[in-house]
């Protein structure tokens, strides 16, 4: 799990008129902090990224990727997803699993003390 971390300039700009009831640095630290207790890996990166993707089955010819175009005061509900399915759009898809490779090599693995959530 790839999550964007706090201190990204675009990750405080697109968060800047959320509703007050509204807390996405403390989500991202409940979220890393539940799937770390899972098991799963999770790593921040600091860099804006544009779209939010899941693969899925990457390995198999029917792998697939699902994604949605993040946009500033545009929530989840309303941002256009867009899929990628590998059997149709073979090189589409290894494209964005490589992009996502050289992304998750360069993020950083969370310290535990950062998220007290």
């Amino acid at each position: 799990m790839l999550e964007p971390y706090d201190s990204n300039p675009s990750f405080r700009r697109l968060t800047t008129d959320l509703a007050d009831n509204e807390d996405p640095e403390g989500e991202i630290k409940r979220i890393t902090k539940r799937a770390t207790q899972l098991g799963i890996a999770v790593k921040w990166y600091s860099e804006f990224l544009p779209n939010s993707i899941t693969i899925y089955d990457q390995k198999s010819p029917k792998g697939y990727i699902y994604g949605q175009v993040l946009a500033p005061k545009v929530g989840r509900e309303d941002r256009p997803p867009f899929v990628i399915a590998k059997e149709h759009q073979e090189d589409s898809f290894n494209k964005y699993l490589r992009e996502y490779e050289r992304i998750w090599g360069e993020a950083r693995v969370p310290n535990l003390e950062e998220y007290d959530a």
